[in-house]
């Protein structure tokens, strides 16, 4: 275990997501970061990972009811990629302007392309087990992808990826 494989999985999330952006026909993002957390959205632009939960998971074995046998445990990571683009808003000053129904279809349209993309595609990482190249043999799991509600001009989508890494030992 090194002190820099937690940031070493999530640079291969990021890099794994962004790279499904540009498949896109909306292009690659600009902006792309390891955060602490939930990353500000000042960059409509932007796809980022950050770690949500750090746990274990045990693996359990078939024993007996009342005494289950329990293998060492390892450390399980859940991460949240997070990716938007800009998207109409309402505008104006003294008067306000609304975007209209077709230049919010269109926003849509495209921010649903890049959710299906990255979605497919880091499952079907997930499934090869190339997501985390250097852990090869460790288990991934994809969760549904949730939509960002607008803000700022910008609005996207966020889901999390669940990994096994290496860790501690008991």
């Amino acid at each position: 275990m090194a002190g820099t494989d937690l940031s070493a999985a999530a640079a291969s999330l990021l890099t794994a997501a962004t790279a499904a952006l540009a498949l896109t026909s909306n292009g690659p993002v600009s902006r792309t970061l390891l955060s602490h957390g939930p990353p500000v959205f000042d960059c409509c632009d932007l796809c980022a990972v950050h770690v949500a939960l750090l746990d274990e998971h045990e693996l359990a074995r078939p024993g007996s009811p009342q005494m289950p046998q329990v293998d060492p445990a390892v450390p399980l990571v859940t991460f949240v990629v997070t990716f938007g683009r800009c998207y109409p808003i309402v505008g104006g000053g003294v008067q306000i302007t609304t975007p209209t129904a077709q230049q919010m279809t269109v926003g849509a349209v495209a921010l649903m392309e890049d959710a299906w993309t990255v979605y497919n595609h880091l499952k079907t990482m997930a499934r090869a087990s190339t997501l985390f190249p250097s852990r090869p043999c460790r288990s991934v799991k994809v969760t549904p992808a949730v939509p960002i509600v607008p803000q700022g001009g910008c609005a996207g989508w966020t889901l999390t990826v669940a990994a096994q890494l290496d860790g501690y030992s008991v």
